[in-house]
Parts: structure tokens; sequence; C-alpha cells
């Protein structure tokens, strides 16, 4: 994998820090103060909305792609989905919780950079990833910054894998286009606040016959 200069890949560390939800917490405001406009919740997402983000991931047979993990919350569920932390590609832009996911999860390929602009972290796009997992407040940013973020890491699953994106609208962070699908998925109570998984796909290219 071709890493670039404004990306730092993090070495994993053999033993994870003491963890628990009052330091998770309290990390989550830290982040918010120190980069209001890239957490997308007062508080890491719930366990049931975890594991309702892995189940969309269609296989544990390849590489998942993390875009703003936070503090792993969905990253747990991703593993315990069956996936190893060591097929699990993260990208985080706070210092602090990229430090965090690389001693919480040993193997775990973490990079702290930005995940709003992939190709100047990844590099040129090739097809690596069976699904690509997202916990980017992609709301928070116009609408071309969302498309140029979907259509690019659309261009790195497989085809027909999915982009799934958590969220607190109940409308798509992009509309569906002859391009792009997008299908609501679920949406999770159990969680603070209540939010929706949505899933983008390419549309199937059509193939016509001959009369």
């Amino acid at each position: 994998m071709r890493l670039l200069s404004d990306a730092t890949a993090l070495p994993s560390r053999a033993r994870a820090p003491q963890f628990g939800g009052f330091y998770e917490r309290l990390e989550f405001l830290r982040a918010l103060i120190d980069h209001p406009a890239r957490v997308s919740a007062l508080l890491p997402s719930s366990p049931a909305m975890a594991q309702a983000i892995a189940a969309q991931i269609p296989s544990n047979d390849g590489q998942v792609l993390e875009l703003g993990p936070g503090t792993g919350a969905i990253t747990k569920a991703i593993i315990a989905r069956g996936i190893p932390a060591s097929r699990i590609v993260a990208i985080e832009y706070d210092p602090g919780f990229a430090d965090l996911l690389s001693g919480r999860f040993p193997g775990l390929y973490v990079l702290q950079g930005d995940a709003m602009n992939l190709a100047r972290v990844l590099g040129t796009p090739r097809r690596s990833y069976t699904a690509v997992v997202s916990g980017l407040p992609l709301i928070n940013f116009p609408i071309e910054a969302r498309y140029e973020v979907i259509e690019d890491a659309l261009a790195r699953v497989r085809l027909g894998g999915p982009f799934i994106q958590v969220s607190y609208r109940g409308t798509p962070a992009i509309p569906e286009s002859r391009e792009i699908m997008a299908r609501r998925a679920a949406f999770v109570w159990r969680n603070l606040p209540p939010g929706y998984i949505w899933v983008y796909r390419r549309q199937p290219i059509k193939t016509w016959g001959h009369a």
C-alpha cells in the first residue's frame, strides 16, 4: 500500500491502554472541542449501532477500509463479525483517536490522516476492499465533498461492494443517481441519538441485447 507524506502509519502496541466507557466519552468530548466539524456525535456509537453497521459488510473475506473510526466502537463490531484487526485499514484524522486505536486493537493498520481526501492518504484507487465503513460526519461538509468521498471510496471496493455510512438524518448524504444507489439499510433506536445506516453502491452496468 502506498503511503503519502501527510498520512502517518502508527504501529500497533502489544498492550491496549485501560479503556472504559467514561474514558471513551471523555475522549469524544476532547475531540469535539478540537475538531467540531469532524466528530459526528457527542458519544461513540452504541453496541447496537456498531453491530448493525458491521452486519452490512457482505462477507469476512478480504480487507475493510474504515473511515473516521474514532475510539473504535465500530471497529470492535467489525472484528466481532469475524474480520481480524489485521485486515482492517483505519484512517483517523484526530491524533489522539489514532493513538488509542493502535493500542486498543493490536494488528490494526491505523493511518493518521484526512479520510475526506482518500487520494492523498491512499494514492490511486485500486479495488482492494470488501467494503468501506464510514463514521465521517459527511453531512457537515459541502455536497461536492460528499460526492468526492463516496465516489473515491466506491472505486476502492470490489465491484458491487458497499460504502456503509452512519448518519443522524433520514435523507442520504448524496441523492441516488444513475451511477450510485443509495439505500437506507437500518434505523437504530438503541443509540444516542438514534441513527440511520445508509448503504451506497455503484449502479450495475446495463447491457442491452439485440432486438
